[in-house]
């Protein structure tokens, strides 16, 4: 005799962990498949370089202090790119709170008009890992650089993210930028205090505006401009 019970039962089960399940797709910039970058203070791929930064431990990453202490980028095909160094005391692959993962990028290279949406990251948990009720936590920044000095950057995108938002089966979580921004520096730390707060970066999500398209989004935001200012002196 069939048991329906047990039928739907088993339905409801694959169906909740199918929708549960955030797989990661092939990403526009997929740091899985950067295996020249693992072992190297940086490294350059198309116009993003990567660069490991290093901390003084428990002081948190500086954006400056590029290669110190010994850290270097780990990369593997699942988890993207990490930092490799003993900073804290132990020696693990991850972001943790004594380094970063530093990206610069040069606009002015060839093939380089798209701008970044998203990121997705990896290893970050809920409870009981990390120090929050939320879980682990990592934070994205992107920065627009101007001169002559830091106290003159622009902060573009600042987000804290937090574990209780992953897929707990792998830690992935895709971080929505809200936006589509050119940023000369994008930084990913952790802002934890304790060493469970650690992850790993996948890649970005990107989107390729044609030269056409922009032009015409910036005859747009004249026209809106000019209306706005008609109204003002009415």
């Amino acid at each position: 005799m069939v048991n329906y019970k047990n039928i739907l039962f088993g339905t409801v089960l694959l169906l909740l962990l199918s929708t549960s399940i955030q797989a990661i797709p092939t990403l526009d910039i997929d740091f899985r498949t950067w295996s020249g970058a693992d072992g190297k203070a940086s490294h350059t791929v198309g116009n993003v370089t990567a660069r490991a930064i290093a901390a003084i431990p428990r002081q948190g990453a500086r954006m400056g202090d590029t290669g110190r202490v010994g850290s270097r980028l780990h990369q593997d095909a699942t988890g993207g790119l990490g930092i490799e160094s003993s900073n804290c005391g132990i020696n693990d692959t991850t972001i943790d709170s004594c380094e970063a993962l530093r990206l610069d990028f040069d606009w002015g290279a060839p093939s380089s008009n798209y701008y970044v949406t998203g990121v997705w990251v990896t290893g970050l948990f809920a409870a009981p890992q990390g120090s929050t009720r939320q879980g682990e936590r990592g934070r994205v920044r992107l920065i627009e650089l101007n001169l002559p000095g830091p106290e003159d950057n622009v902060i573009l995108f600042d987000k804290t993210f937090f574990g209780v938002s992953s897929d707990q089966t792998d830690g992935s979580q895709f971080i929505d930028l809200m936006g589509a921004f050119r940023p000369d520096v994008i930084t990913f730390a952790s802002p934890g205090w304790v060493l469970a707060d650690d992850f790993t970066v996948v890649g970005l999500t990107i989107k390729v505006y044609e030269p056409g398209s922009l032009g015409l989004f910036g005859i747009g935001l004249l026209a809106i401009g000019i209306v706005r200012r008609l109204r003002r002196d009415a």
